[in-house]
């Protein structure tokens, strides 16, 4: 079995329902939270409508530094955040909202839109751009200013298409459809290549885009049923994706689905001409992986990082499953075939685990939502749901 693992959880939000799905850590060690919740300034009372906020934590205190909203009067999301080359914070999510601040909408704003927005050391928005009917998903910027959205084009029709958008701040923006389904995760490589990955009625697939000429270069399926999802995608430092996902019972790997689904890890060469690795990993009931976040890492060794939901019992695990629904942490080696540790979280309550951020220092911590009270400190906000903030000790060597 595996050496010890201990989790620590920290309570966040208000009288509300909260949930943040994505995190990430600047080089000071500070952490950002991608949220929404339907706490008044994310910690106060109730109200009817969720907000979108990016979250600011300092670790070492244990502390709040700020939580600045970013909305309108209607339903807002976070739910990706990055942390670019020059310490500048972005965070991605979709917005109902009439009067969300559209200042520079492209492609034509719709009653559901994506918005990317970069924030400053305050939290306060210092560039915004909005892609109009579409929700926003995977999130990457890139080291000359220049930052990726996906998501999906024109979600409330039949013909919806999974997108990427590249946009300059101040600028053009661009953008690349791979047809009918959502893209949920983009990475780039440095070398002039962006991977996209997401789902359609088709299954799970991943994507390669040649960003000079704007153009895909390779597509390919992972899956064999319509209900596989992949939705998160990292590269290895020779380039090459991981993709994590969930199957269905009809997945096309190697390995039958052991419950109703599996979490399931692909690894491909840089130029997705070859599938190097197909893993999956769950108990025999539903596990499942991605959601809203980034919860798909590699650690400065190429070691695999996920975090996910599980409803099994008998997943290969440190723990037990203690209510309904628990989240789960787990490590693989870098071919993704080794699995290194596991680890259940959660109290008797319902638990989602979402996005993962690996700290200067190899501390793991993930990010997701909470129903249950006595996991963290503080005790329990009250709300309808809580956000949870995990760290993980144990596990880094």
């Amino acid at each position: 079995m595996f050496a010890p693992l201990v989790l620590t959880a920290i309570y966040l939000g208000g009288a509300g329902a909260d949930d943040c799905d994505d995190i990430s850590v600047d080089r000071a060690g500070y952490l950002y939270l991608a949220c929404h919740s339907s706490s008044v300034g994310f910690t106060g009372a109730e109200s009817k409508d969720f907000d979108a906020y990016i979250v600011k934590f300092d670790p070492k205190k244990s502390e709040l530094v700020y939580a600045a909203r970013i909305g309108g009067s209607s339903w807002d999301a976070a739910f990706r955040v990055v942390v670019d080359t020059k310490d500048r914070v972005w965070v991605s999510g979709t917005t109902q909202s009439k009067d969300f601040p559209l200042e520079k909408c492209y492609f034509g704003c719709g009653a559901i839109n994506a918005f990317a927005a970069r924030v400053d050391a305050e939290g306060k928005i210092e560039y915004l751009a909005v892609i109009g009917d579409a929700t926003g998903e995977g999130l990457v910027a890139a080291p000359d200013g220049k930052v990726y959205l996906a998501g999906t084009k024109s979600p409330s029709e039949e013909k919806h298409s999974a997108f990427v958008v590249e946009i300059e701040p101040g600028g053009a923006a661009r953008m690349l459809t791979f047809g009918p389904g959502t893209a949920s995760g983009i990475a780039i490589d440095g070398r002039g290549a962006l991977f996209a990955t997401g789902f359609s009625g088709q299954g799970a697939f991943v994507s390669r885009v040649d960003l000079a000429a704007w153009k895909q270069t390779a597509l390919r399926s992972i899956s064999g049923a319509g209900s596989d999802r992949a939705r998160a995608v990292a590269l290895d430092r020779a380039g090459r994706p991981h993709v994590l996902g969930t199957a269905s019972p009809g997945f096309a790997g190697k390995r039958r689905v052991a419950g109703q689904s599996d979490v399931f890890l692909a690894g491909f060469d840089a130029k997705l001409n070859k599938l190097r690795y197909v893993r999956l990993f769950g108990g025999s009931s539903q596990d499942s992986a991605g959601f809203n976040g980034e919860s798909l890492k590699l650690d400065s060794q190429g070691r695999i990082w996920i975090a996910g939901l599980t409803t099994s019992k008998d997943l290969h695990a440190q723990g037990y499953l203690a209510g309904a629904d628990d989240g789960f942490v787990a490590s693989f080696a870098p071919d993704g075939r080794r699995l290194r540790l596991a680890t259940y979280f959660g109290g008797t309550g319902a638990e989602i685990l979402e996005g993962l951020a690996i700290t200067p220092d190899g501390t793991v911590w993930s990010t997701g939502l909470t129903a249950s009270r006595g996991l963290g400190v503080p005790d329990h906000h009250g709300g309808r749901s809580d956000a949870i903030l995990v760290k993980l000790i144990g596990g880094q060597k």
